[in-house]
Parts: C-alpha cells; sequence; structure tokens
C-alpha cells in the first residue's frame, strides 16, 4: 500500500484542489479522501477532484480546519491518496427524517459489496438531529467485524456544512466509505473525569436539556460547574462537559455551545431523555496529558505508522493550544506524516462499539509497505 498526500491554502475551490491533488497524485488512485474547510464551493470541489481522480472512488468533509504534519491551516484543501491493494465502496445520504433508517441505509449500500472486514469511515453533519441513533444503526446494520471511525462535519456554528464522495455532495447529510486492505490500529480520549454529582436528564428534546435534577440546566450549571465564559463558548466550550458512562466506565462526553433565555442550554450532540450523567472535569494539563496518552497508545500498538488519520474536536484542539502554545503532533509522532481535520463531534470506540464523542481526540495508525 502506498500514499501520496498533499494541501493548499489556494482561496479559488478548484485551484486548490488542483494544488493539493497534484501534490498527492501518483498515477490513478484506488480510492481518495478529501479534507476542506469552509468558504469553498464544495460542488467545484467534488467536480475538480473526478476529473483528478478520474473516476475512482472519494470521499471528504468540510471541516473546521486541516490538521497537517507541521500545522493546522485554518483555511485549505488536504487531498490523501491511497495506492495498492484496497477494495472500497462509498456511501452518500441526504439528510432523512429517520436517522436509523439513514445509517442502516448507508450501512444496506457498503456491505453489497460483500467485503466482510475492514475499516468503515464515517462522516455525519454537526446540525443533524440524533446522530448518534445513525452511527449505531449503521453498527447493528454491519456489526462488529470492522473498526468504525470518523468526525462529524462542521466549520462553524451558523451553517450547514457537507460531506461529499465521488457521486456528489450532501448538505447536512451522511457519508461512509467501507475500506478493505488498511492495517489500521485506532485510540481516543478526551481526559475528562467525572465529579461525584449524579445528574438526571428529566427534561430533553434533541440536542436541547431543560431540565437536570428537577432545575433548569443552567440552574444545575450555576451550582456545581466552575464559572465559565459565556463569550467563550463557542471557542472552547464550558470547562465542564456532561459525561455518561457506558458498561465499561467510560465516559461519551456532550458538550454545550448555547444558553437558552429560559435556562435551557444546546448540546452540540443529543442526549437521552432520563439518563444519567455526570458533570466533567479537567484541568488544561490533564487534556495536554491525554494527547500524549493517545499517541502513546497509538505508538505502543506495534511497528512505526505509516500514516495517521487525525479526527479532532475543535474545542479541544483549542483547549490544547491554548495551554500548550500550540503542540503538534510532528512533536510526538516526529517524522511520521499526519492527516486531519478539526471536527463538531468524532467517532471512535474503547473496545468494538463505535460511539458519537464530543470533545475527543481520535486517531487511527495505518500500516503499510515502505
Amino acid at each position: 500500500m502506498k500514499f501520496g498526500m498533499g494541501f493548499s491554502k489556494n482561496e479559488d475551490s478548484r485551484s486548490a484542489v488542483e494544488e493539493a491533488a497534484e501534490k498527492a497524485l501518483n498515477g490513478r488512485p484506488v480510492f481518495s479522501m478529501i479534507f476542506t474547510t469552509g468558504g469553498y464551493k464544495q460542488e467545484d470541489i467534488v467536480e475538480t477532484a473526478n476529473e483528478l481522480f478520474k473516476g475512482s472512488k472519494f470521499i471528504g468533509i468540510c471541516g473546521a480546519g486541516i490538521l497537517t504534519s507541521k500545522k493546522t491551516l485554518k483555511r485549505g484543501v488536504g487531498v490523501l491518496t491511497f495506492y495498492g491493494d484496497i477494495n472500497v465502496e462509498t456511501s452518500i445520504q441526504k439528510p432523512g427524517d429517520d436517522p436509523k433508517k439513514v445509517g442502516r441505509t448507508a450501512g444496506t449500500d457498503l456491505l453489497k459489496t460483500g467485503i466482510s472486514g475492514g475499516t468503515v469511515f464515517v462522516f455525519p453533519e454537526s446540525s443533524s438531529k440524533n446522530i448518534s441513533e445513525t452511527v449505531t444503526s449503521l453498527y447493528n446494520t454491519m456489526g462488529p467485524d470492522y473498526t468504525y471511525l470518523g468526525g462529524v462535519s462542521g466549520y462553524d456554528f451558523d451553517s450547514n456544512s457537507c460531506q461529499f464522495t465521488e457521486i456528489g455532495v450532501a448538505n447536512g447529510g451522511f457519508a461512509a466509505v467501507l475500506v478493505e486492505g488498511l492495517s489500521i490500529k485506532t485510540a481516543c480520549g478526551h481526559g475528562w473525569k467525572p465529579r461525584n454529582v449524579p445528574l438526571i436528564m428529566n427534561r430533553v428534546q434533541n440536542k436541547k436539556v431543560l431540565e437536570i435534577n428537577g432545575k433548569t440546566a443552567l440552574e444545575v450549571y450555576r451550582e456545581e460547574a466552575d464559572a465559565f465564559n459565556t463569550t467563550e463558548l463557542k471557542m472552547y466550550g464550558i470547562p465542564n462537559p456532561l459525561g455518561f458512562p457506558d458498561l465499561d466506565g467510560n465516559f461519551m462526553i456532550r458538550d454545550p455551545i448555547e444558553i437558552n433565555q429560559d435556562g435551557s442550554m444546546d448540546f452540540l450532540t443529543e442526549i437521552p431523555a432520563h439518563s444519567l450523567g455526570y458533570l466533567m472535569e479537567a484541568d488544561l494539563d490533564d487534556i495536554v496529558k491525554n494527547t500524549h496518552e493517545v499517541a502513546e497508545a497509538i505508538m505502543k500498538q506495534g511497528r512505526k505508522p505509516y500514516l495517521l488519520l487525525v479526527f479532532n474536536c475543535l474545542f479541544y484542539y483549542n483547549l490544547v493550544k491554548r495551554k500548550s502554545k500550540g503542540i503538534s503532533l510532528r512533536d510526538i509522532f516526529h517524522d511520521v506524516s499526519v492527516f486531519g481535520v478539526l471536527t463538531f463531534g468524532e467517532v471512535g470506540s474503547y473496545s468494538e462499539v463505535p460511539m458519537l464523542q464530543n470533545k475527543t481526540l481520535v486517531i487511527a495508525a495505518v500500516y503499510g509497505d515502505e
């Protein structure tokens, strides 16, 4: 397996893809990933990529930034190409009223190939409702014989972003790709720990939490949380997100992004009504430490990675950057190539079942022939 990689900060959509692809292409790729940021016409991105890739399959999303080995591009286009003995199938779904059907349809599309193992990259949309139901439905359709990971598209809080494949663009949709032939190991983490104050989500409407423990969500936060600056809410999130434990004691993070006049709070991802959660806490040292722990977990899994795919929460990234003044994955992985995107939610797993997270770092090490 071989790969190529290229980036461009050109502000013109077609020129940016052409410049990035020129650096990444070495013949016709079997499969490609394209990450973009806001400000580009995504339809032009797809049309140009189809011309350059000569009909081969690709998948991509619009995110809040592009991660490279050296720096983060707040505006740009990244292209990652794969060559070799790889089998691929993509699926793209338009927004739907039934999130379970969206996941089920995507899973059925991918299974039609007959590929019985491999990696499923999952790309939901941040503004969609019940994203976790879509991811769970995809998993229930395809089963545990695959590795699942990915990120939620989004570049700001006021506009829908998009996902795309060689078929076209879906604004606010759902895209997934099944890849067989990549040797991948994954690790994820967030660094937050629970406070010993159980919280019952009494009243919830999708991503809006109205009542916790019989009080408005804001009342509970004022009583239990550390002081938070609402003007920084959409840059770093609140220092105390909610956490919901799984059966193994791992916590799924849910991050608030809006405080409403009625005392309710909007979250990036939906929260089940009547669920039991906890207020989570971590200082910035814990967050930076977690970044190193996730990286070390990757490095301990085997030989030197050929490539690192990174899905990093925008809030998590900003917190680490604030503390470390720009810690780079290059500082940890040295000469290993990095290709990633800043997301508004992350898909990873601590065991087999994929979970939708917030404020989390997901890294996949790809191994291959030198």
